[in-house]
């Protein structure tokens, strides 16, 4: 194989990149990558960004048609971008994202072991319009942790979410990625397209309570002041609650939203809710209650302009 691109194989990849690469690099390139491949920044439709997908191509024992395809992507990121197995990350479009939690820590779908939690074999996804912002998350309530989440939407049950918050069964604050952040889960109906759903997993119904007492939750019962869904509540663990709060500023920052979060704990009308880029269930749906009566304990200590909802 030449290791010269042909005139022929540059127009046939510029036609490509213009409609493909941008879509399959949407979470970015590492820096590495594109200080080594400075042609990768210009317009994927350009000969100079073919004539660099080449190269990265040739340099990785890839295919050399200048076509930047998922699989460049793949290897790019396996060469540039490892962030390793035991860390906390993020993914979105293959591409791992490092956090640091201070209370909680994350298990991501692609682990190499058993503590993984992987809703893709179930298929309960849809691709995103390649051109529809990812820009706003959705927070429910789902399962009793973070296990029963992924047990009942694994199963024969079409919905799924991006990521759980809960208590792992040693009682530490977790978070659990179960899909790539750029698929579309199917979890809040017409708000799915650019949303993240997160599942708060912990039941508020008082008849458990004794279920997560014995499980060594720290719960009681408490008014519901929102209006919404039932007058008595279980309160959310704390532990939860710190680690949904500081999780869902990480989350935003990984994906670049700015968060807005409603007033009031009504269901908004649809140009409304535009407007806002932090809403529970609860703001879409007038037969859900989730996540009202908890969210001014997960976001009582951040910012007014994302606290938002007030009892």
């Amino acid at each position: 194989m030449s290791d010269t691109i042909p005139v022929v194989s540059i127009r046939s990849a510029r036609s490509y990149n213009k409609d493909h690469a941008a879509r399959v690099m949407s979470a970015g390139l590492p820096d590495v990558t594109r200080a080594a491949y400075p042609g990768l920044t210009a317009d994927p439709g350009s000969e100079d960004f073919a004539r660099a997908t080449f190269a990265v191509q040739k340099d990785l024992g890839l295919r050399m048609d200048g076509m930047f395809g998922a699989a460049t992507y793949t290897a790019i990121l396996r060469e540039h971008d490892t962030v390793p197995d035991d860390a906390d990350y993020i993914v979105r479009n293959g591409r791992r994202f490092r956090v640091y939690p201070r209370t909680y820590k994350l298990i991501c779908f692609d682990r190499r072991d058993e503590l993984k939690l992987d809703l893709h074999p179930a298929g309960y996804f849809s691709p995103r319009v390649p051109s529809a912002p990812i820009n706003t998350i959705v927070l429910h309530w789902g399962g009793y942790n973070p296990h029963s989440l992924y047990n009942v939407m694994s199963a024969d049950r079409p919905v799924s979410t991006h990521f759980g918050v809960g208590l792992d069964e040693g009682n530490q604050a977790t978070v659990y990625q179960y899909l790539d952040i750029k698929h579309k889960a199917w979890h809040a109906g017409g708000a799915n397209e650019g949303s993240i759903g997160i599942d708060i997993c912990q039941q508020p119904v008082t008849k458990h309570l004794d279920y997560y007492k014995k499980a060594g939750y720290r719960v009681r019962t408490e008014a519901n002041t929102t209006g919404r869904g039932n007058d008595r509540v279980l309160s959310l663990d704390h532990r939860i609650a710190a680690a949904a709060a500081e999780f869902v500023q990480e989350l935003a920052q990984v994906n670049q939203i700015t968060l807005r979060a409603p007033q009031s704990h009504d269901v908004l009308p649809e140009d409304v809710l535009r407007q806002h880029t932090l809403v529970g269930h609860h703001h879409i749906s007038a037969n859900k209650w989730d996540i009202a009566c908890w969210w001014s304990t997960i976001f009582s200590g951040t910012p007014h302009d994302i606290r938002g909802a007030r009892s």
